[in-house]
């Protein structure tokens, strides 16, 4: 949106002759311009050009020129709670997946685990270690690790594997339970 700024005088002077006062006297004295809010977006200004008459307001042809496109103020981005893992607007969805993982003897049963890029995934993770304490988690950001718990018990977690990227699977609790997590 544009908006075109005219001196106070010529205003002044076009109001006054519009309601048939005189213009080097008129009645009406001007108001400071309202506030503009702090997240609304700056206006952009021309100035009449020399051609035009203080008797008549009319916006010249260089200020009815198409302004940029511009959102609105109250268009601004929004941040969602979603996580940044989630999937892009133009990427396409891969199919969900769901992974069994076990741990048994402080280790898992596995050292690898792939995914493709930008699916739904489960895993479903058992821990045999008899009285030992154990859980799941994925270095992508946002996605929790299961629920701790001690052998024999299961847990489980779902997360959007996000783009491709190289990130470790591992136990919070025992340091080297861990192993490499592909999203390709």
């Amino acid at each position: 949106m544009r908006r075109i700024v005219f001196p106070a005088a010529a205003c002044l002077a076009a109001f006054a002759v519009a309601c048939g006062g005189d213009s080097a006297s008129p009645s009406v004295t001007a108001s400071p311009p309202p506030a503009v809010s702090a997240t609304a977006a700056p206006a952009e200004t021309s100035t009449p050009s020399p051609a035009a008459s203080p008797a008549s307001p009319e916006p010249t042809a260089e200020a009815t020129q198409a302004a940029p496109t511009q959102p609105p103020a109250t268009q601004a981005p929004t941040l969602e709670p979603a996580s940044p893992a989630a999937a892009s607007p133009t990427s396409q969805p891969g199919p969900p997946v769901t992974l069994a993982v076990s741990a048994f003897n402080l280790s898992f049963d596995r050292e690898t685990i792939s995914v493709p890029a930008n699916s739904r995934v489960t895993v479903n993770f058992s821990n045999n270690d008899t009285s030992v304490d154990h859980d799941f988690g994925v270095s992508i950001p946002f996605v929790p690790h299961t629920a701790t718990c001690a052998g024999p018990c299961t847990a489980s977690i779902n997360f959007d594997s996000g783009p491709p990227g190289v990130y470790t699977f591992q136990c919070s609790i025992h340091a080297e339970m861990v192993g490499r997590f592909t999203v390709g």
